[in-house]
């Protein structure tokens, strides 16, 4: 799949390159369609969520709020797409239902959205204690 250049403008041309695995990944997220519907079939959670989710992890909310590409998180969601999700991944999908929610529904910047949604979603300090 090739990307939309528009998307990583936000991206300095090393980063691109450095992260152009990542970049893939991502577009291939996002070009996904079954994903949403099998999330929101195996969690019981409304479609719109998820999408809202989709994009803002994913999606237009990485170069609005100019966040790095992230392997693990790619990795939780397309195991979350598979059905094959874990625990982890859960709490994974809640942290970015949430801070999405946060974001987009209450205004709150990224960081504050991600600080508040760390104390109640703790995703990223799971994740590091799980490969320890």
């Amino acid at each position: 799949m090739t990307n939309n250049p528009d998307r990583w403008q936000h991206l300095e041309p090393f980063i691109r390159k450095l992260f152009k695995e990542r970049i893939q990944r991502y577009d291939e997220i996002m070009a996904m369609r079954e994903d949403i519907f099998t999330i929101a079939t195996t969690y019981n959670l409304p479609m719109e969520t998820v999408q809202r989710a989709k994009n803002h992890a994913f999606g237009e909310g990485v170069s609005r709020h100019c966040l790095l590409l992230d392997n693990d998180m790619a990795a939780a969601w397309l195991r979350l797409a598979t059905g094959q999700g874990n625990s982890l991944d859960r709490v994974f999908l809640e942290h970015e239902i949430y801070e999405s929610s946060l974001v987009e529904d209450q205004g709150l910047s990224q960081k504050e959205a991600h600080d508040l949604t760390q104390l109640k979603f703790p995703w990223s300090i799971l994740l590091r204690e799980s490969q320890q």
